[in-house]
C-alpha cells in the first residue's frame, strides 16, 4: 500500500529543547491511527507536524496532495457573524479559492453537515453553539475538504455519546474511501479501535500497537 504521509527523521524543538525527537513513522491509506499520550507528551505537535502547521527543525515530512486538519477547537471569535453553514463551506476554500462554490461544493458541504448530525442548525450563529455542536461542525468542515489524508486532534472533545457514535461511524466511512486517518485521543477504547495505536511520552513514540 503507497505511503502518503510520513515522518523521517523528524525533530522539533522549542526554546532550543527537543519537543519530538527524531520520529520516523508512516501513514497508509485506508487506515485509522490513534496517538496517545499525557497532557504535554506531544501529540497535538505531531499533529500539528503532520499537517504542516509547525516546520520540523530536522528531518522531512512527507504530505500528500490534499489533506484536512481539525482543531480542538475554532480559533474564530465568538463574535464574528458567521453560521454554520459559512464554517463548513470554508472546507471548500482551498478548492475554490478565487471563485464561487459549483454544486458540487454545495452538495458536499450539505453532505458532510448531514453526516455529523448538524444540518438542521446551518442557519444558526456558530458563536451560539454549545462545545460539542461547534465540535461536529469542525469535524464537518474537515470532511467537506475531501481531502486525502484527514488529521484530527482529539475530535471527541465536548462530543456526547451519540456525537462519539457519528464520528466513529464517519472516520470508519473516510477510512474506506481510502483516505489516511491520523487521530488523538485520550479514550483507550477508541484507541483501541483504530488499525494502529500509537503511544507518545516524552516527543517519542513509546508504544505501537
Amino acid at each position: 500500500m503507497p505511503v502518503l504521509l510520513a515522518l523521517d527523521a523528524a525533530t522539533v524543538s522549542r526554546d532550543g529543547r527537543p519537543v519530538l525527537s527524531r520520529l520516523n513513522l508512516e501513514f497508509s491509506p485506508g487506515t485509522i491511527t490513534a496517538v496517545t499520550g499525557a497532557n504535554g507528551s506531544g501529540k497535538s505537535t505531531l499533529l500539528a507536524l503532520l499537517a504542516g502547521l509547525l516546520p520540523a527543525d530536522a528531518g522531512t515530512v512527507r504530505r500528500p496532495r490534499s489533506l484536512a486538519f481539525v482543531p480542538q477547537r475554532s480559533s474564530a471569535s465568538e463574535t464574528l457573524p458567521v453560521t454554520v453553514a459559512d464554517v463548513v463551506a470554508m472546507g471548500r476554500w482551498e478548492a475554490r479559492p478565487w471563485g464561487r462554490m459549483h454544486r458540487i461544493d454545495r452538495h458536499l458541504v450539505t453532505a458532510s453537515a448531514q453526516r455529523m448530525g448538524v444540518d438542521a442548525l446551518r442557519s444558526r450563529p456558530f458563536g451560539d453553539l454549545s462545545g460539542g455542536q461547534r465540535q461536529r461542525v469542525l469535524i464537518a468542515q474537515g470532511l467537506a475538504q475531501r481531502a486525502d489524508a484527514l488529521l484530527l486532534d482529539e475530535p471527541a472533545t465536548a462530543l456526547d455519546d451519540d456525537g462519539e457514535r457519528i464520528l466513529h461511524d464517519v472516520l470508519l466511512e473516510e477510512a474506506a474511501r481510502g483516505v489516511t486517518v491520523v487521530h488523538a485521543t485520550h479514550d483507550a477504547v477508541a484507541a483501541a479501535r483504530a488499525d494502529r495505536w500509537l503511544h507518545v511520552e516524552n516527543g517519542r513514540v513509546m508504544r505501537r500497537h
